[in-house]
């Protein structure tokens, strides 16, 4: 993330939250989303009826280790 010298450090919608702790996280929730957020080309459903996440869930199964 880059903030280590502002940690704990999370991101909420392309946006840092800095010394997070949970209420800093569910405000940050709560706004809208960042202005300059890139738009996804492909809704999640549609990318994985298409195949995504395959390989990732071919390593949690267990049925890929690299």
């Amino acid at each position: 993330m880059g903030a280590c010298d502002r940690a704990p450090v999370c991101a909420v919608g392309h946006v840092q939250v800095m010394q997070a702790d949970a209420a800093r996280v569910v405000a940050a929730a709560a706004k809208p989303a960042h202005a300059h957020a890139y738009p996804t080309p492909t809704g999640f459903e549609a990318y994985v009826k298409d195949g995504g996440y395959q390989l990732l869930k071919a390593c949690i199964g267990g049925a890929r280790t690299t």
